[in-house]
């Protein structure tokens, strides 16, 4: 656990608080499971804590880097110092996209850019996979089905993908949206579903697992 909380510990303090309790912790961690190779999730908290444990315990750190656009990470100066710093100390950075590549190394060293790659998000294609025309498909009606999948945070903005429906509702009024996932905007995104009047055309599902999602 690391403290948070606004307005004492805001997001550029998380980490300073998360490494310090990675620092506390790094001991009974290393005695608990023995690692040999760090993997950090983003280069700002988890890099933080991840570039202690590797000068510590002299182990290869990896950071794959999914913060998109790369600007939430940059645009202030604290949370900017810390990232570059984990980034550029990390043995090899992944990025999840080849634009998100582009954004991170505008800001490496040039002794750091030959550590960093592009490795796409994988699909599982065994279970995502077109359906059989054969077998799977059913005879096609005149409506229009909307699923999205998505996580219920300002940082998806679901407000936005409400919009575009009722947009899309004025043109065609046989469409329907469903949305899997959740998240804290879960409660005031049904209010303003209801207040749309869209409580018959727009179902949110919460979270689910993968088969269902292939299933939806």
């Amino acid at each position: 656990p690391y403290v948070v909380g606004y307005p004492y510990f805001p997001f550029y303090f998380h980490g300073l608080t998360y490494s310090l309790a990675v620092k506390i912790a790094a001991k009974r961690i290393k005695k608990d499971f023995n690692f040999d190779i760090i993997h950090a999730h983003t280069g700002y908290l988890d890099g933080s804590a991840g570039r202690h444990l590797s000068k510590r315990f002299n182990a290869p750190l990896v950071i794959t880097e999914h913060i998109g656009p790369f600007s939430m990470l940059t645009d202030k100066q604290i949370i900017r110092q810390m990232t570059i710093k984990s980034l550029s100390s990390a043995d090899k950075v992944i990025c999840v996209s080849k634009s998100l590549q582009d954004d991170v190394l505008k800001w490496l060293p040039e002794e750091s850019k030959v550590r960093c790659l592009t490795l796409q998000n994988g699909v599982d294609t065994n279970l995502f996979r077109p359906p059989d025309v054969k077998k799977d498909v059913k005879k096609k009606d005149d409506a229009i089905k909307l699923l999205s999948v998505i996580s219920l945070d300002e940082n998806k903005n679901p407000f936005s993908l409400l919009e575009a429906f009722i947009t899309l509702r004025a043109s065609y009024k046989n469409i329907t949206l469903k949305i899997a996932g959740d998240g804290p905007l879960r409660e005031p995104l049904q209010r303003k579903i209801e207040e749309a009047g869209l409580r018959d055309s727009v179902k949110l599902l919460g979270w689910q697992l993968r088969e269902e999602i292939v299933r939806l």
